[in-house]
Formats: structure tokens, sequence, C-alpha cells
């Protein structure tokens, strides 16, 4: 899954990583951080090495390389990302990460608004234009003619099975839990890394023009597969889709029934600037060793360090089994942890 940014990615993260934790999958995972080298391109030397060879999931921060990703993955692997409306997701991009700040936009009441007016004089970065094409690989010399941009589009078209579009999560996951043969249970979902209302700000219909303009990469991808995700609920089945979205979201309430005492900000383990506020759940006394409702309001940085020591450990339980030997690759893990060559 390429996780892309503020587009709902880390509660699908969340989803994939305790999937592959009750299975006992391997996770492609960083030997530093929680990022596979973001926002350099992607180095296979920046990875925790499993000895076994092989994973089945990559769901952590990184820049698509595709030669590099098809080297560590499984030929039958499947390619998935989410899309969120440009205009919103750059909203929240730039507030996120404090961009007004990064570029020195001299306003302290609408830094967004200021940059929008003129966003050419200000320095480049991976966030402040295209930020979708930049994750998925490409640079600005990739998307500054609508022709090329059209390449782009077909280019992603072939490599992902599977387009996420965040203001449909619900249909985009019932979707995925049908063609991972999943159960409702397994993609049952607490939203995390989701902005307190104090840290978001109004669109005005002027910004979202000139966001558009600005980001018109990212907004013919996003509308592309828009039209393409409709198709496939289309192909679905509307009613089909209705009665799974209310069985989702009745399995949800169960779990917050079970889980959440209280919705607090920045909680421990939550990545955030200063001045902005993240929720976070606070968990009933009665699940505070509830496995499952710890693992669904797990912030990324505490799973992927909790993953990477795990791993760390089977790595080490691994080589003493094979006598100091890499042993020989397999081709897959089965749902039981059991290696199969």
């Amino acid at each position: 899954m390429l996780k892309t940014h503020k587009s709902g990615s880390s509660t699908l993260q969340n989803i994939i990583l305790r999937y592959a934790e009750k299975h006992n999958l391997s996770v492609v995972l960083p030997k530093e951080g929680h990022q596979l080298g973001y926002p350099e391109n992607f180095d296979l030397a920046d990875i925790i090495r499993a000895p076994w060879g092989q994973y089945n999931i990559l769901t952590n921060h990184v820049r698509f390389s595709p030669d590099k990703i098809y080297s560590l993955m499984p030929r039958d692997t499947i390619y998935i990302t989410i899309l969120r409306n440009p205009i919103m997701q750059f909203e929240s991009l730039f507030n996120y990460y404090r961009l007004g700040d990064v570029v020195r936009v001299r306003s302290l009441t609408d830094p967004l608004s200021t940059f929008l007016r003129s966003p050419h004089s200000y320095p480049r970065n991976y966030f402040t234009k295209n930020n979708y094409m930049y994750d998925l690989g490409f640079s600005e010399d990739d998307w500054n003619t609508p022709d090329k941009i059209r390449d782009i589009i077909r280019t992603v078209d072939k490599i992902f099975d599977f387009v996420f579009i965040s203001e449909y999560f619900d249909e985009s996951l019932i979707l995925l839990r049908h063609a991972m043969c999943w159960s409702i249970r397994d993609i049952a979902y607490f939203s995390v890394n989701v902005r307190h209302r104090s840290s978001t700000r109004a669109v005005t219909p002027w910004m979202e023009q000139q966001i558009k303009k600005w980001n018109v990469g990212d907004y013919q991808l996003y509308r592309y597969f828009n039209k393409t995700f409709w198709q496939k609920v289309y192909k679905f089945g509307i009613k089909r889709m209705e009665k799974e979205k209310h069985d989702l979201q009745r399995e949800i309430q169960i779990y917050i029934e079970r889980c959440i005492d209280d919705v607090t900000v920045n909680g421990k383990g939550i990545w955030h600037l200063d001045g902005v506020y993240i929720n976070s759940y606070k968990l009933k006394p009665s699940a505070r060793n509830d496995v499952e409702c710890i693992g669904m309001t797990k912030p990324e940085l505490t799973f992927t360090q909790e993953l990477v020591s795990k791993q760390r450990r089977r790595n080490k339980e691994f080589r003493l089994q094979n006598n100091g030997t890499l042993g020989r690759p397999f081709s897959r893990i089965t749902l039981n942890g059991e290696l199969r060559y």
C-alpha cells in the first residue's frame, strides 16, 4: 500500500498492520524511524532485511520506486493506494506540516491564502505541489504538460490494482475486503491521525480554484480514479454496497462501545508539530488489556516501533534455527504463520 499524505492512509495502514500482526506476516520495515527513506528515493539499504528473503506487506511511507519494490514483493502482490480530493488534501498538508513556516510565508492570519496568491514565488518542496505525483515517484519534469500528466495517470492505472477514494472510505474498504477475502471484522477501524477541528481551516471557493490550478496533476489524477472507483462500485452493486456499509458501521459501533472511553488530542505516540492538534483515543479501563482495542487505537509510530522490535527478534530466532545461515527464500507465509517453501 503506497501510503499517501493526509488522505486517510494512516487509518488504512492500521487495518493492514493489524492483519499482518494477527497472521504473523512479514512486513517491510525501516531500520530507523517510521518511513522508508521518505522523502528521498527508496533505498533497499534502509530496510530491515528478513533472512528468509521475502515479504508479505509494504505499507510505511515510501516514494514509489517500482523496480526496487518489485524486487522485494512476491509476483502476485496487490498494489493499492489512496487519494483524497486535492483541494482538501492540500489544505490539510499545508496546515498539518505548517508549510507557511517552511516556505516563509509572511502572514500570521492566513498563510495558505497568502501562498496561493503567488505560489511560484515561494521555495518548492515535495509537499507544496502535486504531492500525490511526487509520492508516486514522479518529478516536476514528468508533470509539466497536460500530455505528460495523462501519461502518468495511464502508468499509475497499469501498476495499481485498486485506488481508494478517501471520501468513500467504507466503500473502498468493502471492495478491498472482497478482493482479499477478508472478513468484516478485519476491516473495522477507528480513524487515526485525524486533525482536531481546531487545527483545520476553511477553504473558500477562490482558494479551491487556486489549488486546482496549482496542483493540476494531482487534481486530474484524483478525477480519473474517482471515476474508475465508481465504475467498480456500480459493478459491485449499489444495494449490496449499502448493506455491507451498514454491516461495517454496526461492527465499528460494537468496537466503540467495547473500547473507547474518550477522544482526546495529541496522546502518547502521536506525531504532531507545535500548535497542531491530532485526535487520539482513551481506552476504557476494561479494554486496556484488550488486544483488538489496543491495535485499533495504536498510532503509526508506536505500531512501527513494535513491529520493528518483533521483526528483529524473528530474524535472530530464524538465524539461530538455521545455524547462522540465511536459509532458502520462501514464496509466502501461510495464515497460521508457518513458512511454506
